[in-house]
């Protein structure tokens, strides 16, 4: 099969932690495709902390890693990447609003079947 060309790309990938879990295990198998790809880097943001059981996982397949949760770490990262995938509705509403004014794409894919119901959620869900 050959190769597609694919323009060059680096993508921040976050998650409300590293540990284990359905969407931290994808995320950390998506990253390792997706740098398999020529010109496609990616980093993961945790905003857990870095004793976390995967955070090994993610360093042996050579996934840069940071922590952090307050909104200018997380809008500092921005400058670095053209796309931001957030992995987990706890992450969304910090990023979203990290991301106000700044020219970057964020992408929100929920990775389980509960949907927020409550007003803030609805607002949040509005807003991404």
């Amino acid at each position: 099969m050959e190769k597609v060309a694919i323009k060059p790309m680096k993508i921040l990938h976050v998650v409300s932690s590293l540990n284990v879990g359905g969407a931290e295990r994808f995320v950390i198998d998506l990253a390792c495709q997706q740098n398999t790809y020529n010109g496609i880097t990616t980093h993961i943001l945790s905003m857990g902390s870095s004793g976390e059981p995967l955070v090994d996982e993610a360093k042996l397949h050579n996934i840069p890693l940071s922590f952090g949760y307050k909104l200018s770490f997380i809008r500092s990262h921005f400058k670095n990447f053209d796309v931001v995938h957030i992995h987990s509705s706890h992450c969304l509403l910090r990023v979203l609003l990290a991301a106000m004014f700044v020219p970057i794409k964020v992408i929100y894919t929920r990775h389980n079947e509960r949907v927020h119901c409550t007003l803030r959620w609805r607002l949040i869900y509005f807003m991404a």
